[in-house]
């Protein structure tokens, strides 16, 4: 389901555009880079942080 939901977002796009893609969940936050084809450039996960002071600024760095 996830890859057809990624290529129909993409059919909307103009040739060269990415969309960046977030999943912020309590154990980790997971980024994409899809190009409009629908191929992923790149991928990160990062475990999400259990009490940090600056939680936007933790996920960023």
């Amino acid at each position: 389901m996830t890859e057809t939901i990624i290529r129909s977002a993409a059919r909307s796009l103009g040739a060269g555009d990415a969309v960046l893609a977030f999943d912020v969940g309590g154990t980790d936050t997971k980024s994409a880079l899809v190009d409009a084809s629908g191929t992923v450039l790149g991928l990160r996960r990062t475990p999400t942080p259990r009490d940090p002071a600056d939680p936007a600024g933790a996920i960023v760095a």
